[in-house]
């Protein structure tokens, strides 16, 4: 009669709609199954609403008879970067006598946190440089211990006079185009060979998380921007009247 949890499936959702699992018995046939759904954050049980209650707090999910034997329920209001547990029971049609003890927890994060990334080199003062051979940054994704965590860190390196974007080899692209940097927290990027004397480039850099695509993921951060910047390698030229 052990009920099993199938949605959610991974460790960190940014959506969830609805609660699935299946259910047998190898003996009779399974007529009811029940849930009990934990903020383990907050310490709260859903009954309808969240609030003060114990294991003992169910609630009562949709069950699809044989041959199939799936439940449903449609999930409750859940708080980002909060822990929750589910935790399932069965009951098979010989009556109130045979009611499965409750499952294990299907523990999971609600995280619909997008990480933010900013650059730290080149300085957002719109400054002047002789050389760009590295951009650097860090990047964060809210509270470290109920978030997924940064997956990657992207840049954009547009040249301002043309609106080109660097594509990883030249600055060709016509659209927005973002290159993975390496690391995360702390980032660089040393992929930009060609900077042209004089000219000035903007960056924009964003960060992704780690929540899996078939959990509604992942969060992308909004790009954040820098000013525009200017490559010029050439000491100024002085002469003697």
């Amino acid at each position: 009669e052990r009920p099993p949890v199938t949605a959610p499936s991974t460790v960190y959702t940014a959506s969830l709609l609805t609660l699935l699992g299946s259910a047998t018995d190898t003996t009779s046939n399974v007529n009811q199954v029940r849930l009990n759904i934990k903020n383990v954050t907050d310490n709260l049980f859903w009954n309808g609403a969240w609030g003060a209650g114990d294991t003992n707090t169910l609630v009562t999910a949709t069950l699809t008879p044989a041959p199939s034997l799936t439940w449903t329920y449609a999930a409750p209001t859940w708080t980002n970067a909060k822990q929750y547990t589910i935790r399932s029971q069965g009951t098979d049609s010989a009556g109130s006598g045979n009611n499965e003890a409750q499952g294990p927890d299907r523990t999971f994060y609600f995280d619909t946190f997008a990480p933010t990334a900013t650059v730290s080199a080149p300085p957002t003062n719109g400054t002047t440089l002789a050389n760009l051979p590295t951009i650097s940054g860090t990047s964060t994704d809210g509270a470290a211990t109920v978030t997924a965590g940064v997956a990657r860190v992207d840049i954009s390196v547009k040249r301002v006079v043309d609106a080109y974007y660097w594509n990883g080899s030249a600055f060709s692209a016509a659209t927005e185009y973002f290159n993975p940097v390496s690391g995360t927290l702390s980032w660089n990027y040393a992929g930009v060979s060609t900077w042209t004397a004089g000219r000035q480039y903007e960056l924009r850099s964003r960060g992704v998380d780690s929540v899996p695509a078939g959990a509604s993921g992942p969060n992308t951060g909004l790009p954040a921007s820098t000013p525009a910047f200017t490559i010029d390698p050439l000491a100024p030229l002085t002469t003697v009247t």
